[in-house]
């Protein structure tokens, strides 16, 4: 007669077909980004990742369209006038860097405090005028609540002072040329000093 009860045969397997199981679980969740990506995959809704990545597409797009913008500003005729440039279209997800040659798309989406790029395009886009209407270099426009702005660092910083200043776009252009020179115009700059300012051809 066979006794009753679990053997130690018995209870390695299922503790094994359980490991098992859980490796899977986890394989797979990993895989999806999570539970509720799996969920949403069954019933065929789009996945957070599936929608962050449409989002990137669609941002590349945009920033393609904002270098033909500043190419068009620049490549106006005139050389003291103002272009309105369409950044409405990024946010807090993403960041502007500049450099003495180039502009750059950055991704914040991954947490990390330095971004990733995405994209670039070769331009001098670097400076904002001040209210002396003399450029001032920069490096980053970051955007907050979908409202981008130029975040200037300084040298030495407090909690009084913070890390940097910013200037915000308030103005019907938002960058000014100048004797030919492009730089952004923000509220950095009095309005009674751009109000006979016209719009770039």
């Amino acid at each position: 007669m066979k006794k009753a009860g679990w053997s130690i045969g018995s209870f390695a397997k299922i503790l094994f077909i359980l490991i098992v199981l859980l490796i899977l679980f986890l394989g797979i969740t990993n895989y999806y980004g999570g539970v509720n990506e799996i969920i949403k995959k069954m019933l065929g809704e789009k996945t957070d990742i599936e929608i962050s990545h449409e989002e990137n597409v669609q941002v590349e797009k945009d920033f393609e369209i904002l270098e033909k913008q500043i190419k068009k500003c620049k490549d106006s005729i005139e050389k003291n006038c103002g272009c309105l440039v369409d950044l409405s279209k990024f946010t807090s997800d993403y960041r502007i860097d500049f450099t003495d040659n180039e502009i750059k798309l950055i991704t914040m989406r991954n947490q990390r405090s330095e971004g990733i790029q995405m994209s670039h395009f070769n331009e001098k886009l670097n400076c904002y005028w001040n209210n002396d209407l003399k450029d001032n270099d920069f490096t980053r426009m970051p955007f907050e609540n979908e409202e981008p702005y130029i975040f200037k660092e300084v040298a030495i910083w407090t909690s009084i002072t913070g890390r940097g200043n910013a200037f915000y776009f308030t103005y019907d252009f938002n960058i000014l040329k100048i004797n030919g020179k492009m730089c952004w115009l923000t509220d950095k700059v009095n309005e009674d000093k751009i109000k006979e300012v016209n719009e770039c051809q």
